[in-house]
This record gives structure tokens, C-alpha cells and sequence, in this order.
């Protein structure tokens, strides 16, 4: 199976876009570290465990304010080729 030029335009421009994203989250990242809320959760505040940080780095939300918007936001964002 080989992909017309639209589509492989389209797959081209999701892959730059998911670099911009990944390249805007670490920025955010090394903002929050400046300002010391590295750590912290965006929505509740609480703390980010140590193990989630390591395992995403850039993570800002905790694992239960993540899932919370997983859930309402799953709809959002979704590609579509």
C-alpha cells in the first residue's frame, strides 16, 4: 500500500506538528522550573509523583487530574488521515 501525495503531505504535517507540540511542552517545562513549580500540577496543585516525572518528563498534570482530562477532552484532537 503506498500513500498518495495528499496523504503523505498530511502525515508529514502531523509529524512537524507532534515536534512543535513535543518542542512547546519541554519549553513549558523549563518555564516551570524556572518559576519552581516543576512538580506541581497544573489543576490541583498537588505534586506529581517522582516516578510519572521520570517517565515523562514533561508531564503537568497528575496522574488523576490527567485521567479526568483524558476523559473529557478524549473527543478532542483525534487525527484523522
Amino acid at each position: 500500500m503506498s500513500l498518495s501525495p495528499t496523504q503523505l503531505a498530511d502525515l508529514n504535517l502531523a509529524i512537524v506538528d507532534r515536534h512543535v507540540l513535543e518542542l512547546r511542552d519541554i519549553e513549558a517545562a523549563r518555564a516551570r522550573i524556572a518559576d519552581r513549580t516543576y512538580g506541581a500540577c497544573v489543576d490541583c496543585g498537588d505534586d506529581i509523583a517522582p516516578e510519572r516525572l521520570r517517565a515523562w518528563p514533561t508531564a503537568k498534570r497528575c496522574h488523576a487530574c490527567q485521567q479526568q482530562r483524558e476523559r473529557t477532552f478524549s473527543h478532542e484532537g483525534t487525527p484523522r488521515l
